[in-house]
């Protein structure tokens, strides 16, 4: 039992890794299609790298294949994850499968003992 909590944990904390990966794929994403559409809604980031002057030492090429580079890496560790999570998925199966099993049976034995107790608290006719 405490293998499969500590698998469920290393599952949820590469879970975890793969939903910052996600948030920084989306960021990247959205900077790439404000560049190259000129929007200029990354101007409003106070976080974003585009500042005064930033542009004039850097060439967009550059940075546009840093972008799509970081995009070809966090989509190689997306589907890895997504990769072991269904490599995965019989044994979270089974586990779902057994713990609702179990809820059935004690749901079960909750229902006959009320009855039990039901039928004793009946006056006798």
């Amino acid at each position: 039992m405490a293998d499969e909590r500590m698998s469920e944990n290393g599952a949820q904390t590469n879970f975890g890794c793969l939903l910052e990966e996600l948030k920084a794929l989306r960021s990247s994403q959205d900077r790439l299609a404000d560049c190259i559409s000129g929007s200029g809604a990354h101007e409003a980031d106070p976080h974003s790298p585009f500042e005064a002057g930033w542009a004039a030492h850097r060439e967009p090429v550059d940075d546009v294949g840093k972008a799509v580079l970081r995009l070809q890496k966090a989509r190689a560790k997306l589907a890895d994850g997504l990769s072991e999570l269904q490599s995965t998925r019989g044994h979270h199966d089974n586990i779902r499968a057994a713990i609702s099993s179990e809820l059935r049976q004690a749901t079960s034995r909750i229902r006959a003992d009320g009855e039990t107790i039901w039928r004793g608290s009946q006056p006798s006719s």
